[in-house]
């Protein structure tokens, strides 16, 4: 079981009744760094305990809607453990089984180190006498952790009944702990057995009688997943900076938004920049030197000074070498990158000092540009 609600109110719940993530870490006997773990817990126990010492319904935990009244013992809410249990067993020892059954690959399992602990015996011992019968224990009564899955539970400190164990944990479902008592006939042994299995049982119609609440988590899971991917298909666009404006004006004084905007255009570019301005010095060719290695640089510009000549000189010595070109037919402002050709309204060591406009020129190619030249 897992519980979006409790992941995403749980901080705000901590907030509002005034304790620290510190004090909640120490009541739930759980590392500070933990902290955020324990808001994504499956572990039904796990958030009955966080209800207890957050002192919140645990239907609230789960998801029930704050703005409506808590269901009563109408059966509309059946919490695993909320009635005396069956037999001589006490809520009590009941809601200590409930806390160790873990959901693990979609089945409700307990852990060789949990019942070892129950029993009293030697998690060691316990797994020997497994081994010794390891035939009546196929996959769906038993089976070994995953290295992801050990880490996971570590991770949410929720391996401490184990230590230092150098070996994965063993998970035993309903039916491997109903096999045990035919390989442990222990008077102990066949009591736990007993105690277990009643736990098992009253999971699952908490399960059942609650499976309507599960299908909305289920589906708001689903939902959020979705809104994620969106979220990371977006990023992603703009890290490849496949989102670029369209067209706009920056104002006088803008000098540094304008030259982010230029240089973020410049870093774009995969295999060449060309460039057609009139006005050409040292800070252009240093704005063409924030582009990736390998793309290829062309400035056309009206005339070649002795001053550029002097400044591309000494650039080409020391960085990726730009091009320059004498090209006199062009009032305007002209930036290519790629197959995208760009319109500026000034000149690009003047970025951002008077106003000036940009737009991208959707039927204009840079080979439209290189055949007119």
């Amino acid at each position: 079981m897992s519980s979006i609600y409790f992941e995403e109110k749980g901080p705000a719940l901590l907030e509002k009744i005034g304790m620290s993530k510190a004090e909640f870490a120490r009541q739930m006997g759980v590392q500070r760094q933990n902290v955020n773990a324990l808001f994504k817990s499956k572990n039904v126990g796990t958030i009955r305990r966080a209800s207890e010492v957050l002192h919140v319904p645990f239907e609230l935990l789960i998801g029930y809607p704050e703005e409506q009244a808590l269901p009563e013992k109408t059966g509309d809410m059946e919490e695993p453990g909320c009635s005396v249990a069956p037999g001589d067993m006490t809520t009590a020892e009941l809601r200590s089984i409930e806390d160790r059954i873990r959901t693990i690959r979609n089945m409700q399992v307990i852990l060789d180190a949990d019942i070892a602990e129950l029993y009293g015996v030697e998690t060691k011992r316990l797994n020997e006498q497994v081994k010794r019968n390891k035939s009546r224990f196929p996959q769906d009564f038993m089976f070994q952790l995953s290295s992801d899955e050990d880490g996971y539970l570590k991770s949410q400190n929720a391996t401490s009944s184990w230590g230092g164990r150098r070996t994965r944990p063993f998970a035993f479902t309903e039916l491997g702990v109903a096999m045990l008592s035919s390989v442990l006939t222990s008077e102990v042994a066949i009591q736990v057995n007993v105690k277990i299995m009643r736990a098992f049982s009253q999971m699952r119609r908490f399960l059942a009688s609650n499976s309507h609440l599960f299908l909305r988590l289920d589906d708001l899971e689903y939902k959020i997943a979705s809104t994620d991917l969106k979220v990371e298909r977006l990023y992603g666009m703009l890290e490849a900076r496949k989102l670029t404006a369209e067209q706009g004006i920056f104002y006088d004084g803008q000098v540094f938004d304008a030259y982010v905007f230029v240089s973020s255009l410049i870093r774009s570019a995969e295999r060449e920049i060309l460039l057609v301005d009139n006005y050409v010095n040292d800070e252009v060719l240093t704005m063409l030197d924030k582009r990736a290695p390998g793309v290829r640089a062309t400035i056309c510009t009206r005339q070649i000074s002795s001053q550029l000549r002097l400044d591309l000189k000494r650039h080409n010595a020391q960085y990726p070498a730009v091009a320059v070109k004498e090209f006199g037919a062009s009032h305007d402002r002209f930036l290519a990158i790629d197959d995208t050709v760009y319109h500026v309204g000034a000149s690009l060591k003047d970025l951002g000092r008077k106003w000036f406009a940009f737009s991208r020129m959707e039927d204009l190619k840079p080979v439209d540009l290189l055949a007119k030249m």
